[in-house]
């Protein structure tokens, strides 16, 4: 029996505070996956026919010759009128069942023209997968990752008002673009099919000071609020974050849909995600020094899904693409959090781990260029990596400070990645 489920959810303004507003987020954030998983599975046998389509068939009458070559080019025909040593790239099958004389009459339709002295990678078309190997620049920024670590009141004061007077801007190490790189290798199973490996790394570190004088103080936002130093002021502080990433990807890519100068791919495969993010607190200026250190790591793996499209320029190399790509990566979050003084080695030294399910949403767009055989492809774009159900710096704190570590991450905050990409591929 056919069973179909309706989901309904009352509008939620945006500012709404409350918990309904969060769980409209999520569902139509479960909603979107639910529909790209059953869209890929349907896209997977339609690739699937569509590639049978390019299977070689022999003419009837050539069933029984055994001479008749078996590996004739898919897309390649010839005529006995054409000059010797002349062959012309056509769109489409070639009529193999119409003769004349030599061999089989060419498709009427012309997109290109070989030499026979030049390499047969030529003969494929534009779009086909070829074996190869990459290497890709990234300039990406880190974004909902930041830590607020300290503000400038107006003097001490006992007993301190909850929250403290500011009177000055807040103190957030926050980050800004950075390089990282991405590289692997391409292996062609057909002109349908492929198999890739590739490894990512970004890394982005960012630094922040703040100076006060008296009257003024500056008050930490990041030790921990039972300690003796935390109702203490400071004139200096000095603050480090670093956030890292490393992806490998196992991917089978196919063909979906194709014409003379465009297609659209499917993938499906496996992914191995980590995540590193570093804290480091100074504050010194009124007669100790305070250090707070924490660290949050997550590593684990699962399954990727996606598509890609790209069309190329009927008379110039010139190229357009884009991709998209959802993964879900079951793994564990560890975290850390030390604070100490000059006087004092351990002020709290505490520990967390807990199992998270990491959803990861990238897309990329952009043009490029290939070479008149396409051995060679220069591509550039800008792409978009949001970590949903991810758990930031600034959360793990902050759950430290209140002694509340119910609810850590959040499936609609994100921590997210985008920036400019270019990528220089050789193919075979």
């Amino acid at each position: 029996m056919l069973r179909i489920r309706f989901f309904f959810s009352a509008p939620v303004a945006r500012n709404d505070t409350r918990k309904g507003y969060a769980d409209y987020k999520e569902l139509i954030m479960k909603c979107f996956c639910r529909v790209l998983f059953a869209g890929l599975i349907y896209l997977a046998y339609a690739g699937q026919a569509r590639c049978e389509e390019f299977a070689q068939k022999l003419p009837a009458h050539y069933q029984d010759v055994a001479a008749w070559p078996t590996d004739l080019p898919r897309r390649l025909a010839f005529a006995d009128q054409q000059d010797a040593g002349e062959f012309h790239l056509v769109s489409g099958e070639a009529e193999l069942d119409t003769t004349n004389g030599g061999g089989p009459l060419q498709s009427p339709v012309q997109v290109g023209k070989i030499d026979l002295h030049e390499t047969s990678d030529c003969c494929s078309p534009v779009w086909a997968h070829r074996s190869g190997i990459f290497g890709e620049l990234l300039v990406l920024r880190a974004r909902g990752s930041e830590v607020a670590y300290g503000v400038a009141i107006d003097g001490a004061i006992v007993p301190p008002p909850t929250p403290p007077i500011q009177v000055g801007p807040i103190a957030v190490a926050d980050h800004d673009f950075a390089a990282g790189f991405r590289f692997g290798a391409v292996f062609a199973m057909d002109d349908c099919t492929s198999l890739s490996l590739t490894y990512s790394r970004f890394q982005s570190s960012g630094t922040d000071t703040v100076t006060t004088t008296a009257p003024l103080v500056l008050r930490s936002l990041v030790l921990h609020p039972g300690t003796a130093n935390a109702g203490s002021d400071f004139l200096d502080a000095f603050a480090n974050l670093d956030i890292r990433y490393d992806l490998v990807d196992a991917d089978y890519r196919a063909v979906i849909n194709s014409g003379d100068l465009w297609a659209v791919n499917y993938l499906v495969g496996a992914r191995y995600a980590g995540l590193k993010q570093d804290f480091t607190g100074v504050y010194s200026g009124t007669g100790t020094t305070d250090t707070l250190i924490t660290n949050l790591n997550f590593d684990g793996g699962g399954f990727r899904v996606g598509l890609d499209g790209e069309r190329h320029a009927c008379n110039s190399g010139f190229m357009v693409y884009g991709k998209t790509s959802a993964s879900f990566v079951a793994g564990e979050f560890r975290g850390r959090y030390t604070q100490s003084s000059d006087v004092d080695p351990i002020i709290v030294d505490t520990t967390w781990k807990a199992g998270r399910l990491v959803t990861i949403l990238d897309l990329e767009l952009g043009a490029g260029w290939q070479s008149e055989c396409g051995h060679w492809r220069l591509t550039s774009g800008y792409m978009v990596s949001g970590w949903f159900n991810a758990i930031p710096q600034n959360q793990w704190i902050q759950s430290v400070q209140s002694n509340n570590f119910v609810g850590l991450s959040s499936s609609v905050n994100a921590i997210t990645f985008d920036g400019f990409t270019t990528r220089l591929d050789y193919r075979w």
